[in-house]
């Protein structure tokens, strides 16, 4: 009987992308930190003076080019946010500033230790909700604070810190202290101003990327097991006098499924560790002691350590979008369901429109129980590339000649038969405004097509 191929193995990038953006000495922490930037979870970091808190954070932003506001906790009024309060009437209005976060992307408060009492309270809607004044922030995506270690005031003298609200404390999905100082040959390029390397913004957004595409179909193979896994380290903790809420129980499961989904920890084990050792909110308040946590997270491993079947190991090892889903077309309704949304929004939006154009059919004919929630997000590629097919005529007759519909006629001028429905996918790209290599588009569609035939099961990856 002959042997089924071996998984591949997983093997982490090498942790550099931080240090790219000229961040030493926070290797250990990068996928935590790629983690929460793909599931746009807020970070609170805690830290002394000097550890490069803020410069990480205004890095990030940079590099994921964000609309960044930074505001110090310490002096900040409610004004600050929401912008400058002008009598109308029997009301108040408020006007805008620019330095206000209504449009803000990424938000940072830094020392938020020393924030007063009464405008901790008012952040807790920004960094939970995404809200102020009861109003939804649609542009924000990331909120991150940091803050000096619990205590530290007390013990150095500083004036005007305040311990952190323990709720507020609590929305904050990860919770990390910061490395030591750099040593060595990183102190001495971070005394001479670390460099940042070429390139390091299109690494970091392609890795948050890759790891928001996967988060899907990680929780299809691990969900159930991460589930069991902090159900039991949850009892393990509260044993040792560490008690969680119930939100903290849900932000430990989206944050070990978003590390594992990085693919840059080798082993789950370590990387369920890493999440849920920075995601225990005590250490704002009053630290954490290791042993514990260690002991907890190891009386609850054996949810995580039973072996997956050959299929979703073979998942779990794939990069390529379109190879994964033909990997879960094997598998069950959940597991090709949550497979194809992350491929979907991994892809380019030229490409979608093929994969739709072509996959959809083949859906309804062989996997008709599939979920809805599958179908209706192919529904809305497959409805931009059938508006196009009922002017196609007109369209390829009065494209212009150069650039992009140049490309697209010359290209289609040599198609044979088999070819053909690429043709509506090309002109709807155009006629959306989307950008695409028209090469690369339809050799990406020709596979789609060798993939997915409405009259044959998928082919094998």
């Amino acid at each position: 009987m002959s042997k089924s191929p071996p998984s591949p193995a997983r093997v982490a990038p090498p942790p550099q992308l931080l240090r790219d953006l000229g961040i030493l000495g926070w290797e250990s922490l990068e996928p935590l930190v790629v983690a929460a930037l793909a599931i746009e979870a807020p970070i609170l970091l805690i830290g002394p003076h000097g550890v490069a808190k803020s410069l990480l954070l205004e890095r990030l932003a940079g590099a994921l080019g964000s609309v960044f506001r930074h505001y110090n906790a310490s002096t900040l009024n409610f004004d600050d946010l929401v912008g400058f309060p002008v009598p109308d009437g029997e009301r108040v209005k408020y006007l805008r500033t620019p330095v206000d976060a209504w449009d803000a992307e990424a938000v940072f408060l830094d020392e938020i230790n020393r924030c007063r009492p009464d405008m901790q309270n008012r952040l807790f809607p920004l960094i939970h909700e995404r809200k102020l004044q009861g109003h939804p922030l649609p542009r924000l995506r990331h909120r991150w604070a940091a803050m000096n270690p619990p205590g530290a005031g007390e013990e150095q003298g500083w004036i005007g810190v305040e311990r952190i609200d323990v709720a507020l404390a609590d929305r904050f999905p990860f919770v990390v202290e910061t490395p030591e100082a750099p040593r060595g040959e990183d102190r001495i390029a971070l005394i001479r101003g670390p460099e940042v390397q070429g390139g390091a913004a299109e690494r970091l957004n392609a890795a948050v990327a890759e790891a928001r595409g996967r988060r899907q179909t990680t929780e299809a193979v691990h969900g159930r097991g991460v589930a069991q896994y902090i159900d039991a380290l949850a009892d393990a903790l509260a044993v040792a006098g560490i008690d969680l809420s119930g939100r903290r129980l849900r932000f430990l499961y989206d944050g070990v499924l978003a590390v594992i989904a990085t693919e840059r920890v080798p082993e789950l084990r370590d990387a369920a560790f890493l999440a849920v050792r920075w995601a225990i909110p005590q250490r704002a308040t009053g630290g954490v002691e290791e042993l514990k946590l260690v002991a907890a997270h190891q009386a609850a491993w054996r949810y995580l350590s039973g072996p997956a079947d050959p299929l979703r190991r073979a998942l779990l090892g794939e990069r390529d979008p379109l190879t994964r889903v033909q990997i879960a077309a094997g598998g069950d309704d959940e597991l090709l369901t949550a497979t194809l949304l992350d491929a979907r929004a991994g892809l380019a939006p030229v490409e979608r429109l093929a994969l739709g154009s072509r996959i959809f059919p083949w859906l309804v004919v062989h996997r008709p129980s599939l979920p809805g929630v599958a179908y209706e997000a192919l529904a809305e590629d497959v409805a931009k590339v059938n508006a196009v097919v009922e002017h196609l005529e007109l369209i390829a007759t009065h494209a212009p000649e150069y650039g992009l519909a140049g490309e697209i006629s010359r290209a289609i001028a040599g198609f044979a038969a088999d070819d053909a429905w690429i043709i509506p996918v090309l002109w709807a790209g155009f006629a959306n405004k989307f950008t695409m290599p028209v090469p690369a588009t339809v050799a990406f569609a020709r596979r789609v097509a060798s993939a997915f035939d409405p009259l044959q099961p998928a082919a094998a990856a």
